[in-house]
């Protein structure tokens, strides 16, 4: 029997832990920056092992065989998905350049899959705002337990690294947008307020309908996309469905 744990405590994660036990794995462990909403959600499911830090799990459970991340319905890139064999701020040097995931189980309605083009993103983007984010690094953080984004993370406990605002795809050669509202918080060496703006006209563009494809979701599908050209987020579904989809990461490398 295959040895898990969940990252992120709270309802979500009672959602991973029966996914996961019904298929037949052991969930050993729950950890979460938040060590108090860890050891509740383990307590409350009988998951013996619960950890404020996501490196101590790491180093305390050699014997895992797996992890699943709890990744709230934002447009994100995953810099926070390559987490095995990994401590806790060395894995976000170099977030996956790719993922699958297959349907197994379903919701009625919902839980639909949003795919953005980064592509078309930059591309589209004005010449003003080109010039402007052109040569910016980005800092990206992410808070395990974050369903909603209200403020800034803090930095000591949340992992966090800096990639590229534009990044260059290493086989393509074309540009992307690579900035994401759930997990780019700061341009560096620009003062707090042109900072935040300019964030958020990015966001918005990069949410923006014509670069989205919206994947609904039957049995059986298989989904593969580039995490280096994209970025996606997962539509609400009703409470107490079940939506379960195996997920398989790509090793990639540090964006350039």
């Amino acid at each position: 029997m295959k040895k898990l744990a969940i990252i992120g405590a709270g309802g979500m994660a009672a959602y991973h832990i029966n996914g996961f036990r019904a298929g037949g794995a052991e969930v050993v462990a729950i950890a979460d920056v938040n060590a108090e909403a860890a050891a509740k959600t383990a307590a409350q499911h009988g998951i013996g092992k619960s950890f404020g830090d996501v490196a101590e799990m790491f180093a305390a459970m050699p014997e895992l065989d797996g992890v699943s991340i709890i990744v709230p319905n934002k447009f994100h890139a995953p810099l926070a998905l390559q987490a095995m064999q990994a401590g806790k701020h060395v894995f976000l040097e170099k977030p996956l350049m790719g993922a699958m995931l297959y349907a197994e189980e379903i919701p009625s309605t919902g839980g639909n899959t949003l795919f953005a083009n980064m592509y078309d993103a930059y591309d589209s983007l004005t010449d003003e705002l080109k010039t402007r984010v052109t040569g910016l690094q980005a800092v990206h953080v992410f808070d395990y337990e974050t369903q909603v984004k209200s403020g800034r993370f803090d930095r000591s406990s949340a992992p966090h690294a800096t990639h590229p605002a534009i990044r260059t795809h290493p086989e393509t050669g074309r540009k992307a947008l690579y900035v994401n509202r759930l997990m780019t918080e700061e341009l560096v060496g620009l003062p707090r307020a042109e900072n935040d703006d300019l964030l958020q006209r990015l966001y918005r563009h990069a949410e923006d309908s014509t670069h989205v494809y919206e994947h609904i979701w039957q049995v059986n599908d298989l989904v593969m996309w580039d995490n280096r050209c994209t970025q996606h987020a997962r539509t609400d579904f009703p409470t107490g469905e079940r939506r379960l989809l195996r997920r398989v990461g790509i090793e990639g490398d540090r964006p350039v």
